[in-house]
């Protein structure tokens, strides 16, 4: 079984194992694949895909940033602090963030990252991770303490840090140089033939901690969900993949292979899936996401992996209605369909003790 094979399988089984905590209504997934998905399609403003960085760059300094800015896509927990101390939610900070670092002349190499350190990474992302709090009994009077964004400072700085670990540790200088060293991993034929994107994505779990998204589940067992390194099979994929590309030998995917992805579940598309009844969450489930109060890290994880089969099936489902569209083109639409009017306003599942999305 491949890494993809199992990611489905995986989620498969972990919606399977929880029908009483989250269901897929078969009805809804037609009635949104013949309707509100067709009108997505529709739309030239979800046309694009993808983050293309407003920066000169040469090809491996490309691979480089758009590498590192897949391990940086999480946060989605902090999304309201975020609002309100910088006036943006988690993937708009943390691109910002990538840019500063970018634009002040730093490099993503083995080194630059695996000695960066939090009050570094604090003021390139603008995280504040203090907070002014009153004293009491002593009126006008306040005392610095750690805010409520001072622990996700500290987990980009643990992903910037073990990312370079791990590149010390491969004997790599940056991710371009690790990848054309070990694209033997996930080429046909010994190397020697077409790049794969399974065997790729697989890569990444294994080689960065930071892309291991495998996550226990609620009743025991756990959920291959592996967000961010399918992102990233797609991004370099997109950018450098193509015929001619600066890397088709190293992301050359075939049409036929980048479909095997699916989604890359994090917290707008449940909450996009779950507004157009096609994922049925249990009440007290219901609740706790309604209210704003952070999930579990097993309901997280069974959140996600529903959203991965549901992908699937709204998928089967628009294939049959004459529409065909891959999971990864799927998951662009509902990503920035959730920052429109109609769904931006959903309560989106929180969860704060996570990595991965």
């Amino acid at each position: 079984m491949d890494t993809l094979q199992r990611v489905r399988s995986s989620c498969a089984a972990a919606l399977s194992s929880h029908s009483a905590l989250i269901t897929i209504d078969a009805a809804a997934v037609v009635a949104f694949a013949e309707g509100p998905l067709r009108a997505l399609l529709a739309d030239p403003s979800l046309s694009s895909e993808g983050v293309d960085f407003p920066l000169v760059l040469t090809p491996d300094e490309d691979i480089d940033l758009t590498t590192l800015f897949c391990l940086l896509q999480f946060g989605s927990g902090y999304r309201e602090e975020l609002h309100a101390a910088v006036g943006a939610g988690a993937s708009d900070t943390l691109l910002r963030g990538l840019l500063c670092f970018a634009l002040t002349g730093r490099r993503p190499t083995a080194g630059a990252l695996s000695h960066l350190r939090c009050a570094e990474v604090a003021e390139m992302w603008s995280i504040p991770r203090d907070a002014d709090v009153p004293v009491p009994n002593l009126p006008g009077v306040t005392i610095s303490k750690p805010g409520p964004l001072a622990v996700l400072a500290e987990r980009i700085t643990w992903v910037l840090n073990s990312a370079g670990a791990a590149l010390e540790g491969a004997g790599a200088v940056s991710f371009s140089a690790l990848f054309r060293t070990r694209s033997v991993a996930w080429r046909d034929g010994g190397g020697a033939g077409a790049p794969r994107v399974a065997p790729f994505v697989g890569f990444l779990a294994d080689t960065f901690k930071a892309f291991r998204d495998v996550a226990p589940l609620p009743a025991g067992g756990e959920a291959w969900l592996l967000k961010k390194a399918q992102l990233c099979a797609r991004e370099l994929g997109r950018k450098f993949g193509g015929a001619g590309g600066a890397a088709t030998e190293l992301f050359g995917w075939s049409p036929e292979d980048e479909r095997s992805l699916t989604v890359f579940a994090d917290n707008v598309l449940p909450a996009v899936l779950r507004a157009e009844g096609v994922l049925v969450l249990a009440p007290a489930l219901a609740a706790k996401v309604d209210a704003g109060e952070a999930v579990a890290p097993g309901e997280g994880a069974l959140l996600r992996a529903a959203a991965v089969v549901a992908g699937a099936a709204v998928c089967e489902a628009a294939a049959r209605g004459g529409a065909p569209l891959s999971e990864a083109r799927l998951d662009a639409l509902l990503w920035k369909a959730g920052k429109q009017l109609k769904y931006r306003g959903l309560r989106r599942h929180a969860e704060k003790d996570t990595v991965y999305y």
